[in-house]
C-alpha cells in the first residue's frame, strides 16, 4: 500500500467516525429538546423557545448541571424549567411511553395464536402454518399432498405441537387438506417448469462435456 492509499484509509476512518459522531450528537439533541420541552411544558406552562439549533451548546453544558439539567438550557428558557426531580421524572414516563409504543408495534406485528381469525397457528415445529385469512407456509416442498399431509400427522410429536399450540388436531388436517388440494392444483405448472428447466440445464451441460 503506497502512501496516498494510506492517506485515503485513514481518511475514510475519520469521516466514517466523524458521520458516527455527528449522528449521536443528533439523536441526543433530539432527545434532550423532547424531555426539555415536555418538562417546560408540563412545569413552566409553555414551550421553550430553544430550537435544534441550541441543542449542541446544551449537550455541551449538561455535563456540569447533571444534578439539576434544566440550568444547561439557555438562560431565558430555564424559567421554564423544572428541578432535577421533575426534570428525570419527565424522562423517566418519556421513556416508558417510547417503550411501551415500540413494544405495542412488536405485538402488532406478530400474528395472535388463534384460530377463528385467520391468525397464524402451529407452532414453529409444525409442518405447515397460516398467517393471514389467505397466505399459507409449508416447511415442505410444493409436491406436499394429502398422502403426505396423512404421514406427517401420524407422527406424535406433531400431534404434540399441535395440542401444545391450542389447535384441534382433527380441525386442522381437515382444513389443511382442504388447502393441500388448492396448492397441488397450482403446484402442478410450477413443477413441471422447474422440471423442464432441469432437463434442459442436464442436456447443455452433457453438450458442453460431450464438446470438451
Amino acid at each position: 500500500m503506497n502512501a496516498s492509499s494510506q492517506h485515503e484509509s485513514t481518511l475514510g476512518v475519520f469521516e466514517m467516525l466523524l458521520m458516527w459522531l455527528m449522528g449521536a450528537l443528533a439523536v441526543v439533541s433530539i432527545v434532550l429538546w423532547s424531555v426539555g420541552a415536555v418538562a417546560a411544558r408540563v412545569f413552566g406552562g409553555a414551550w421553550p423557545a430553544a430550537g435544534a439549533g441550541d441543542m449542541p451548546g446544551v449537550v455541551g453544558r449538561l455535563q456540569g448541571h447533571l444534578t439539576d439539567p434544566g440550568t444547561a438550557w439557555p438562560p431565558a428558557d430555564r424559567s421554564l424549567m423544572p428541578g432535577p426531580l421533575g426534570f428525570y421524572a419527565t424522562t423517566v414516563v418519556l421513556g416508558a411511553i417510547l417503550t411501551a409504543i415500540v413494544a405495542g408495534g412488536i405485538r402488532m406485528t406478530r400474528p395472535k395464536l388463534t384460530r377463528g381469525d385467520g391468525a397464524r397457528w402451529a407452532s414453529p415445529g409444525c409442518s405447515i402454518f397460516r398467517v393471514g385469512p389467505r397466505a399459507w407456509g409449508t416447511q415442505l416442498h410444493l409436491e406436499l399432498d394429502g398422502s403426505v399431509l396423512e404421514a406427517i400427522l401420524r407422527d406424535s410429536s406433531e400431534i404434540d405441537q399441535l395440542v401444545d399450540a391450542g389447535v384441534d388436531p382433527a380441525w386442522f388436517a381437515s382444513t389443511a387438506a382442504g388447502v393441500l388440494a388448492a396448492q397441488s392444483r397450482a403446484a402442478a405448472p410450477v413443477l413441471a417448469r422447474f422440471a423442464e428447466l432441469v432437463v434442459a440445464h442436464a442436456q447443455e451441460s452433457d453438450a458442453g462435456r460431450s464438446s470438451a
